[in-house]
């Protein structure tokens, strides 16, 4: 089996857990003998390639020039069997579709976010979820408030882009949604059933876990989105006593707030941004991990890592990744202060090693690498088959 692969990687100033994925996800297959074709396209490249690279780049979202020219050279050159997107913007675009589908080979596509409904791909907006735009052929109020990267003529082409290519995105043969929400979404948006398979993102098996420690760890950017500041404010408000507490990692808009509240209380403590070797201490050293996340999001690494650690995980109601959890792994409370604080004071070790041992299960069965290999390869077969 020969797959071509095509990601548009994100600016290395906007660290992202997508390109970690996809390169994961290609040494994955290549281990396991498929044959591996890569089109990477990276967005670091815009600013240093001049104007003719930004000019393919403004053009992304309806076409892209230089990115149809090379994906047609690799399909004649290649002859691939199927074609797995993942993020195309804005050196790929969209139209790439189109091109295999008139040479007949089949498309899968990973959904890692909601750029298909929403001109930023988060449903968030100023502090809140927001679906203004959906229902609407062109979604004008991206515009109006400027929704991509505060630009209104950004915003102007995404979202001419995105009308454009409704039908496009229809012909895709398989959207690999991440989470049963995001499934859900993609049904909400008009596209089939039929078109649309769950399968979570993974991660490395880091091996049997240590016993869970007693603080709580929060790894993510530090902005308002990912819903740092509830946190702090519930716990700030927990019943004090006991020698929980809570690690931060990560940077972001909020990160002088994080670093002067650390200063002032014992149990905060914040850990800058961490590496790998950072982090794995760091979830080993943990009890509970907490995602605050107050837009749906995606399925952050974070909780896959979680889950491999044997670290339950505190998850806003109502996100995408709480479609993914049950009680037994996890805890899933309503995105106010009063409901962190509460499920904060309620937490018993004995909780923790029973839901970390439930999470560590989980994660075997659906999150480890056989089990991700097992689920893509099979979604891979049934394609062909389909389309033999």
């Amino acid at each position: 089996m020969k797959v071509l692969i095509c990601h548009n990687r994100y600016r290395s100033t906007s660290p992202s857990g997508e390109n970690q994925v996809v390169d994961s996800e290609i040494s994955l297959l290549r281990r396991a003998g498929v044959e591996v074709i890569q089109m990477i396209e990276d967005s670091d490249s815009i600013v240093s390639g001049g104007l003719i690279v930004m000019g393919n780049a403004a053009l992304g979202p309806l076409y892209s020039p230089k990115g149809v020219q090379r994906f047609r050279a690799l399909l004649r050159e290649e002859h691939p069997d199927l074609i797995h997107l993942h993020n195309v913007f804005p050196l790929i675009s969209p139209a790439v579709v189109r091109a295999a589908k008139a040479v007949g080979v089949p498309i899968v596509q990973t959904i890692h976010n909601y750029r298909h409904t929403c001109v930023n791909g988060l449903h968030f907006r100023d502090g809140h979820v927001c679906d203004d735009c959906i229902g609407h052929r062109v979604a004008y109020p991206a515009v109006l408030h400027g929704c991509y990267r505060g630009s209104r003529p950004q915003s102007v082409a995404m979202a001419l882009g995105q009308a454009a290519h409704r039908g496009t995105w229809g012909m895709v043969d398989k959207l690999i949604a991440l989470t049963p929400l995001m499934a859900r979404r993609l049904l909400a948006a008009g596209f089939e059933e039929k078109q649309i398979a769950v399968r979570p993102s993974w991660t490395a098996d880091p091996g049997e876990p240590a016993r869970p420690g007693v603080d709580f760890l929060y790894l993510g950017r530090l902005e308002e989105a990912k819903g740092i500041n509830l946190l702090l404010e519930a716990w700030r408000l927990r019943k004090a006593g006991g020698s929980r507490r809570l690690r931060i990692a990560g940077t972001g808009p909020s990160e002088e707030h994080i670093r002067s509240m650390a200063l002032l209380e014992d149990d905060v403590h914040y850990l800058d941004h961490l590496d790998r070797s950072g982090v794995a201490a760091a979830m080993q050293h943990c009890g509970v991990v907490v995602i605050p996340s107050l837009w749906y999001e995606g399925l952050p690494l974070t909780f896959v890592e979680a889950l491999a650690y044997g670290r339950p995980v505190i998850v806003n109601h109502g996100t995408s990744t709480a479609s993914m959890v049950t009680d037994e792994l996890a805890w899933s409370v309503r995105p106010t202060v009063d409901s962190w604080r509460e499920t904060i004071d309620m937490i018993t070790q004995d909780d923790i090693e029973a839901r970390g041992m439930a999470a560590r299960r989980f994660y075997s069965e659906t999150c480890s690498p056989p089990a991700a290999l097992k689920s893509l390869l099979q979604i891979y077969e049934d394609l062909l088959g389909r389309s033999a």
